[in-house]
């Protein structure tokens, strides 16, 4: 065991770092350790370069030792300017007084343009450190019930292992995005110290808006800011500095400019059928990975090619990107050959003159989401594929300008769709989206 300890003299003596042969060895094998480095000349860096750092940077070391399990430590690459080494390091599991290397991450050129693209420009996760299972649960908790945790979306069951609440996470970021977007995220010195503030746009169980407060981050760390509690006015960590330095409001976010893309107009010199949302040729196939399997599957009965196809298709694994070829491949086979690119070209068009005339004369069972690459808002149509009854897809629709003429641009799964709708207003209980893995339209 090479101990690190051993290596930085000058080191406090009340913890050392540790690092065990066969975790040096694979850190070195698979080029984690910076090239160019000797392992003894590379601890050498780390001692010189922990010698070196400020005050203020070894007391954050000791209390993330003291209060955490883990730690990161970025230094300087001395071969490249451009390149910082990022040491991750645990409490030891048998040598509690030691700290253990897990870990060493190279953060190259592009991750520091990121950094230095400003505050303005970072997601949530980028700029503010949140515990996506206890900070979530807390914000949760004192909401008004939603279900914040995925559903199964037919075949598209949400496993989300970084946070037990994935719809509440997304509709953060979401919102954290758009209050950027508006520059609604509210800065003032309290006690002689910053502090950034956002309005949550959610409503606690006692009718008072959350909001979320942050302070700086501890040195060394991703994002600048960490959150410090979470408040409504008069209660929560943080509520006197949302009193005395916000004075207990900041914005929400706004979404919708022209309150007539929101609704579903529809000229009515004309009749509904004449009126039904057009889609491009090839667009109603652009997402076939969305439909459910048994739709896909009963369109290809007839041909034996396109079902091997699609069989083997559903064996590759999604995480390395073999996939999404496949789909491509799928999908210009569909393209190519006339008799099957009919089949489903029929099944969305049956589907969506069903929904067209059903919501047509229900418009407040309409969805909306928003586009945030044209600004705008869209509407969401449900698309029955399966039977009468129940919702497959959502079909997202916008109006040609000047003219009652809706267009179709995409589709998106149910969970897709509830993520977006919910980012503007929250869905009322017996709404097509709200469902599990089949939604009637009451």
């Amino acid at each position: 065991m090479l101990m690190l300890g051993d290596i930085i003299s000058q080191l406090d003596k009340d913890w050392f770092a540790c690092v065990e042969e066969r975790n040096l060895r694979y850190l070195v094998e698979s080029g984690r350790i910076p090239t160019g480095f000797q392992a003894d000349h590379f601890w050498n860096f780390v001692a010189q370069a922990w010698q070196e750092a400020d005050p203020y940077d070894r007391q954050c070391f000791d209390w993330f030792q003291e209060n955490r399990s883990a730690f990161q430590f970025k230094i300087s690459s001395p071969h490249n300017d451009k390149e910082l080494i990022m040491l991750h390091l645990d409490k030891h599991k048998i040598f509690t007084n030691k700290l253990f290397l897990v870990n060493i991450k190279i953060l190259r050129n592009d991750h520091l343009l990121q950094q230095e693209r400003g505050e303005q420009s970072l997601p949530l996760t980028k700029w503010a450190f949140i515990s996506f299972e206890k900070d979530l649960a807390k914000i949760a908790e004192i909401a008004q019930p939603e279900t914040w945790q995925s559903v199964q979306d037919g075949q598209y069951a949400v496993i989300n292992s970084e946070s037990p609440y994935p719809r509440l996470k997304n509709y953060l970021q979401q919102t954290f995005r758009r209050l950027q977007e508006e520059q609604k995220i509210v800065s003032v010195i309290y006690d002689e110290k910053p502090y950034r503030a956002f309005n949550t746009g959610l409503i606690s169980y006692d009718d008072k808006e959350i909001f979320l407060i942050f302070d700086p981050n501890y040195p060394n760390q991703e994002q600048p800011w960490k959150l410090y509690g979470v408040c409504t006015p008069g209660n929560g960590i943080g509520n006197e500095i949302l009193h005395q330095a916000f004075q207990d409001f900041t914005p929400r976010a706004h979404f919708i400019q022209d309150y007539n893309q929101s609704a579903l107009i529809l000229d009515p010199n004309k009749p509904i059928d004449q009126q039904i949302p057009t889609i491009s040729d090839d667009h109603f196939l652009d997402h076939l990975e969305r439909w459910p399997i048994a739709v896909i599957e009963r369109e290809l009965t007839n041909d034996s090619i396109a079902y091997t196809l699609f069989q083997h298709l559903q064996t590759l694994d999604n995480t390395n990107g073999q996939s999404d070829h496949a789909w491509m491949e799928f999908k210009q086979y569909i393209i190519s050959h006339m008799e099957l690119k009919l089949r489903f070209k029929k099944s969305i068009e049956v589907a969506l003159r069903s929904s067209w005339e059903y919501i047509a004369l229900k418009p407040w069972l309409i969805a909306c989401q928003y586009n945030f690459g044209r600004h705008e808002v869209e509407l969401l149509l449900p698309l029955r594929l399966q039977g009468r009854m129940w919702v497959d897809l959502a079909l997202v629709i916008t109006a040609s300008e000047g003219s009652y003429q809706y267009k179709g641009r995409t589709v998106l799964t149910r969970e897709m769709a509830y993520n977006n709708a919910r980012l503007l207003s929250p869905l009322s209980p017996d709404h097509w989206l709200r469902g599990t893995t089949a939604t009637p339209i009451r």
